[in-house]
């Protein structure tokens, strides 16, 4: 099992929210195209609040793309 350390991840996407009290997982707010992503350090990530299917792809391979310029590698880290 994958485990990711969620307080480097909040460093490194800045404009995520990581509060482990209330929530368990990094919230990270997207833009372009409009969707919250939820990262778990178990390294479940979950999409909501995208217009599509096709939106929330994007959202999740913008994340993935942006973790993986910043060194952020592992197996699981796979476009689907």
């Amino acid at each position: 099992m994958v485990a990711y350390d969620l307080n480097l991840l909040a460093k490194i996407l800045p404009e995520a929210r990581y509060e482990p009290k209330p929530f368990p997982g990094l919230i990270l707010r997207m833009r372009k195209p409009r969707a919250t992503v939820l990262i778990f350090s178990s390294g479940r990530l979950m999409c909501a609040g995208a217009k599509s299917e096709e939106q929330a792809h994007r959202a999740v391979k913008m994340l993935i793309q942006r973790l993986r310029e910043s060194g952020v590698r592992s197996r699981t880290l796979q476009e689907h």
